[in-house]
């Protein structure tokens, strides 16, 4: 029970880790002058991927790793705002459809139903038996910030970190707020990083969003709205039985 209890677990946002060796392995052939071709060595960028998982389990002295995936093309959020997303209309790396069922395929993998990668991280890390021990969220995603716990992002210099309740919660009011452009989600209009910060910080409450939105000519619904795409899903957002999410409310 105690090497249980001591063991260390890496949740890994399999979706950033699968591009990231995709693009990486990605090369473009010119055969002429008017013909160039994009290829990729499906085992070189397996590798790759596994490269870049272990050796985050060895720096971080872990004993287990977890991947997950976006259930594609059916994530809630798409329910809520049509146009969720719906920016992201360029072409995807080739070998990023090989590489997730690689991850099914070599890794304890969670894939679920209308759920998105980070969605997964959440209730993973804040349930209470999911996963016994030490669980570490490792991401470049600044939308996990939402999540206490420990974090590690592995394109910056810097130790694991710890996330607490109050400083999730913050980061969950201002992506309310500012709303975010890569998920083509607006949130309160007018309202940037620094006009938010300043809000917040007199009060990092749900009420201090509210009155942002009214001001800006909308209504309590309309920042709902916003803040059931902002937030990433904790285990107590999330109902086991019936595998579906249940939809963020202010207490």
């Amino acid at each position: 029970m105690n090497a249980i209890r001591n063991m260390t677990t890496l949740l890994i946002d399999g979706d950033v880790f699968a591009y990231k060796a995709a693009m990486s392995c990605q090369k473009a052939h010119r055969w002429d002058d008017d013909i160039i071709s994009t290829h990729v060595d499906l085992n070189e960028a397996k590798d790759t991927l596994d490269g870049l998982l272990w050796k985050l389990k060895n720096d971080l002295g872990a004993d287990d790793i977890i991947v997950a995936l976006t259930d594609r093309g059916s994530e809630f959020r798409r329910v809520l705002w049509p146009s969720y997303k719906g920016n992201r209309t360029g072409p995807k790396p080739l070998a990023l459809s090989a590489l997730n069922d690689h991850y099914v395929g070599a890794y304890r993998t969670y894939i679920r139903p209308t759920l998105e990668a980070d969605d997964i991280l959440g209730i993973l890390a804040t349930h209470k038996s999911l996963v016994k021990g030490r669980k570490i969220i490792v991401t470049t995603d600044k939308d996990l910030s939402q999540i206490p716990g420990l974090h590690f992002n592995p394109d910056k210099d810097e130790d694991v970190r710890t996330i607490n309740e109050e400083d999730g919660n913050f980061m969950f009011l201002m992506q309310t707020l500012t709303g975010d452009t890569t998920d083509n989600y607006p949130g309160c209009p007018g309202c940037g990083p620094v006009k938010a910060t300043k809000a917040l910080d007199d009060d990092p409450s749900w009420e201090t969003v509210v009155k942002q939105y009214i001001k800006a000519g909308l209504t309590e619904e309309d920042a709902l709205v916003q803040a059931r795409l902002a937030k990433i899903l904790h285990s107590s957002d999330y109902d086991f039985k019936k595998k579906e999410v249940i939809l963020w409310s202010p207490k």
